[in-house]
């Protein structure tokens, strides 16, 4: 009986830890940027300001079709204004984004619709 009782408890006590903490999860984010620029040293100094972002787990940049990818370590919250703050200096270098959840939406191709498919 009393192993019954010990077993219930700690069911009792991982049920109750696993609802208290959904809540609070946090996630990853990714932005996908079109940049409007093929300057290098402009193109080299976003990835690099990015890259340096302690928030920052992956970036990459395309040259060819200047589409820039960011993903972010597990965050609660990532909108288009905390995109605008890590493309600092540069905000302007954005011809359209799009920011969604890590492993939950898809990413577009960086193709001649980008934009296009962003503004549906």
């Amino acid at each position: 009986m009393k192993f019954k009782t010990l077993l219930l408890c700690v069911v009792m006590l991982l049920l109750s830890s696993s609802f208290q903490g959904g809540g609070n999860q946090n996630l990853k984010y990714f932005a996908q940027v079109q940049l409007n620029t093929n300057d290098a040293s402009i193109q080299d100094a976003i990835e690099t300001s990015i890259r340096n972002n302690p928030n920052c787990y992956i970036v990459r940049l395309d040259r060819i079709t200047n589409g820039l990818l960011i993903v972010t370590k597990e965050l609660s919250d990532f909108k288009q204004d905390d995109l605008l703050s890590w493309m600092g200096n540069y905000e302007n270098t954005i011809e359209c984004s799009r920011i969604g959840i890590q492993g939950f939406d898809d990413h577009l191709a960086f193709d001649n619709s980008f934009c296009s498919n962003v503004n549906q």
